[in-house]
C-alpha cells in the first residue's frame, strides 16, 4: 500500500466523509460507520484510522475516549496525541490514572499495559515525583518496562515482592517471574534480606510440597541465617535437602515443558512420562508419527470405553482384566489426554482415528472454545468435510458439538462458513428446535462485538425470538447495536414505550453507545416523550448528568431544534439547567464544564449553590482547576 497516498486521502476531511459514508451504505448489514458517527478514539485506533483521530482532535471536535483505550492503544501508539489527549482530559484521566497506576503497567491482560517509554517518564514527571510503587505484579510485564521503571525511580523491589516470587505457592500456581524479570528484580534489591524475612521463606520452602529453587536468594540472605536451627535441623542440612526436592520439581517442570496442554495437576513422574512421550507427535512427525507410536506399542494399549489403558513396561495379555489394569500403578489412563491433545492440535485424524479404535467419549465440550475457534477457519475441502463426518449424529455420536461450531462462526464473525455449516445442519436435523439455539447465537455475536452476524442470522428466517424482558437482558449486557429493528417492534407494540424508551437510552449511556443513544432520541423521542415530558423527566436527567460521554450531551446541544420547538428555547435552556444540576450532584466536572463552555444555558438562571460549586471548581474562564 502506498501509505503516503493513503494518509493524504484520509486527512481529507472531505474525501474520508464521502468514503466513510459510502462504506458504510454498502456494509450496512455489517454495522460500518458514518464519518460523523466516528466519535470514539479507541475505535479509530483499533481500526487503524489515526489520520481521521487526528484530524478530529485537531479541529476540536467532542470525542469518546475510554481511558483504558487511552493508556494502553493510544499511549502505545503515539506519544504525542496521547498527551495532548491527556492534558485535554487532564481531571478525570488523572483520577483514572491515581486509582489504577498499577493495573495500567501490570493489567494481566497483556495488550491493556502501559509500555510506551516516553509515556511512562512524562506520567512520572508530571504526576507521580514522589510516588513509589512497590506492589507490581511483574510476572506478565515486559522486563524492559520493569527496567525502565526501576531507572527513572518509580518502581523500588521491596521485600514483600521477593517473599512473593520465592513463596512455593508461586511457582505451585505457575505466578513465578520469567528467569530474566527475576534477575532484574534481585540485581534491584537492597539487601539483605531481614533476619525475620530469611527464616519465613525457609520454613515455607520446608512446609510446601513444590520448593523453590533459593540458590539464587542464598547471597542476599541475612548473614545469621547460619546460625539457625529448623526442625531440630542445621542450615545447610536444610539447604541441601530443600536441594534434592528441588531437583525433583525441576524434573516434573522439564515433563511438563514437552507437554503441549495443561494436564491436571500431577507430580507422579511416571504419568508424566507417559503423557511426555506421546505428546512427541507434535514436536516432529505430525500426525504419521503419532500413528507410528499407536502401532509400535499397539500391544500394550486396551480402549475401553472413555479410556485407553497403557502400560509402561509390558504388553497386555487379553488374560488380564479391567479391574487389574486399573489398579496396576504401571498403567496409565491416556485416553482423556489423547482426545485433549488431539483437540488442542486440532487433528481430525487423530480424534476420527481414536473413534474407530473404540474410544466413546462424549462430545468435545463447549469450553474447547479454541479447539472450536481453529475448527471453524479451516477451509480446505478434506478438512471441512471430516468436521461434517465427526459432529454427525451417526456413528460419531455428534463428536464435534454443531451448536458450539456455529458458535465459533459467530465468535469470529465468519459469515460463509455460518452459513455453510447452518445450512447443512439445519437440512439434517430438521426436528431440532432451532428456535432455542438462535438466542444463544445471538449473544455469541454480541460478547465478541460481531454484530453484522446478527443479519446474517435472520437472512435464514431465524429472528431472535426473544420476549421483551430477554431482549432488555441482553442490551444490559451488550447495549443494542444492529437490533434496531427488533427496539423498533418494542417501543412501538408496548403500551409503556416510555419507560422503555429511558431503560434503553439508560443502556445505550452505560455502554457510551453514542450512535444507539442518537437513534433512540431520532426515532422514538416523539412516540415516547411529548416535549413537556421530555424537559421535566427526572429519570433522564440523572443518566444524562452522570454520563462521562460528552459526545452525547454535544449531540443533543447541536441539534436542539430536533427536541425543542426552537434553538435556545426556554425549554431547552431549562433542560440543560436541570442536566447541569444533577452533574453538579455527581460532581461530573467535565460535563459542568461542556455546559458552561458552549453556553447550553444562562447562568443567570443557576441557584447560589451551583454558582459556589462552580466557582471553587473552575477558574475565570470555564476551565476545571486540577487540586
Amino acid at each position: 500500500m502506498n501509505k503516503d497516498l493513503y494518509s493524504r486521502v484520509f486527512n481529507n476531511k472531505y474525501l474520508s466523509t464521502k468514503i466513510f459514508n459510502i462504506i458504510h451504505d454498502v456494509q450496512i448489514d455489517r454495522y460500518s460507520l458514518k464519518y460523523e458517527d466516528i466519535v470514539d478514539i479507541g475505535w479509530m485506533f483499533r481500526n487503524g484510522h489515526l489520520g481521521v483521530a487526528k484530524e478530529k482532535i485537531n479541529n476540536k471536535q467532542i470525542l469518546y475516549i475510554d481511558h483504558g483505550d487511552l493508556f494502553s492503544i493510544v499511549a502505545n501508539t503515539d506519544t504525542n496525541l496521547f498527551i495532548s489527549l491527556y492534558e485535554q482530559n487532564r481531571y478525570t484521566a488523572r483520577g483514572y490514572l491515581v486509582d489504577k497506576k498499577n493495573v495500567i503497567l501490570d493489567s494481566s491482560n497483556k495488550k491493556y499495559q502501559l509500555k510506551n517509554k516516553q509515556v511512562i517518564k512524562y506520567l512520572y514527571d508530571r504526576e507521580f515525583k514522589d510516588d513509589i510503587l512497590e506492589q507490581l505484579v511483574v510476572a506478565k510485564m515486559d522486563p524492559e518496562v520493569i527496567e525502565y521503571l526501576l531507572e527513572i525511580g518509580w518502581f523500588r523491589v521491596s521485600i514483600d515482592l521477593i517473599k512473593r516470587e520465592f513463596h512455593p505457592s508461586t511457582g505451585y500456581r505457575g505466578l513465578g517471574s520469567p528467569p530474566k524479570v527475576l534477575e532484574l528484580l534481585l540485581k534491584n534489591f537492597r539487601g539483605p534480606i531481614p533476619l525475620k524475612d530469611s527464616i519465613e521463606i525457609i520454613r515455607s520452602n520446608i512446609a510446601f510440597p513444590i520448593p523453590t529453587d533459593l540458590s539464587l536468594l542464598l547471597p542476599l540472605f541475612h548473614p545469621d541465617i547460619r546460625d539457625e536451627i529448623f526442625e531440630q535441623i542445621d542450615f545447610d542440612h536444610v539447604i541441601s535437602i530443600l536441594d534434592q526436592k528441588n531437583n525433583q520439581q525441576k524434573r516434573i517442570n522439564q515433563l511438563k515443558s514437552m507437554i503441549p496442554i495443561v494436564v491436571v495437576e500431577s507430580r507422579d513422574i511416571l504419568v508424566l512420562e507417559t503423557y511426555a512421550m506421546w505428546s512427541q507427535w507434535t514436536r516432529e512427525g505430525g500426525q504419521d508419527s503419532f500413528f507410528n507410536l499407536w502401532n509400535t506399542n499397539v500391544n500394550r494399549i486396551r480402549v475401553r470405553g472413555n479410556h485407553i489403558y497403557y502400560h509402561t513396561k509390558n504388553d497386555l495379555s487379553p488374560l488380564i482384566s479391567d479391574e487389574f489394569l486399573i489398579e496396576d500403578t504401571n498403567v496409565v489412563d491416556i485416553g482423556d489426554f489423547l482426545k485433549g491433545l488431539a483437540c488442542a492440535q486440532v487433528s481430525l485424524s487423530i480424534l476420527q482415528f481414536l473413534h474407530n479404535k473404540g474410544l466413546k467419549s462424549t462430545k468435545i465440550r463447549s469450553d474447547f472454545s479454541e479447539f472450536y475457534n481453529q475448527l471453524a477457519k479451516l477451509s480446505n475441502k478434506k478438512d471441512i468435510e471430516m468436521i461434517v463426518t465427526l459432529s454427525s449424529l451417526a456413528p460419531y455420536g455428534e463428536l464435534i458439538n454443531r451448536i458450539d461450531l456455529l458458535k465459533a462462526c459467530c465468535r469470529l464473525g465468519l459469515i460463509y462458513k455460518f452459513k455453510y455449516y447452518y445450512e447443512l445442519f439445519k437440512k439434517e436435523n430438521h426436528n431440532y428446535i432451532w428456535n432455542c439455539v438462535v438466542p444463544i447465537l445471538f449473544k455469541e455475536a454480541a460478547n465478541h462485538g460481531q454484530y453484522h452476524m446478527y443479519r446474517v442470522i435472520e437472512s435464514f428466517g431465524q429472528e431472535s425470538c426473544m420476549n421483551i424482558w430477554e431482549l432488555t437482558d441482553f442490551y444490559n449486557q451488550n447495549s443494542f447495536k444492529c437490533f434496531e429493528k427488533e427496539v423498533d417492534k418494542i417501543i412501538n407494540s408496548d403500551g409503556s414505550s416510555k419507560r422503555l424508551f429511558l431503560s434503553y437510552v439508560q443502556i445505550g449511556i452505560k455502554f457510551s453507545d453514542f450512535i444507539g443513544v442518537k437513534t433512540l432520541f431520532n426515532k422514538y423521542l416523539s412516540n415516547s416523550l411529548d416535549e413537556k415530558n421530555f424537559t421535566d423527566d427526572k429519570m433522564l436527567y440523572e443518566m444524562l448528568g452522570e454520563t462521562n460521554n460528552l459526545t452525547i450531551i454535544d449531540y443533543l446541544s447541536k441539534h436542539q431544534s430536533l427536541f425543542f420547538k426552537t434553538t435556545c428555547s426556554i425549554q431547552a435552556k431549562s433542560f440543560f439547567k436541570n442536566v447541569l444540576e444533577k452533574a453538579v450532584e455527581y460532581k461530573n466536572l467535565p460535563l459542568v464544564e461542556y455546559l458552561l463552555k458552549y453556553q447550553c444555558l444562562e447562568t443567570n438562571d443557576l441557584s447560589t449553590l451551583d454558582l459556589q460549586f462552580i466557582s471553587e471548581y473552575f477558574d475565570e474562564n470555564n476551565n476545571i482547576i486540577i487540586k
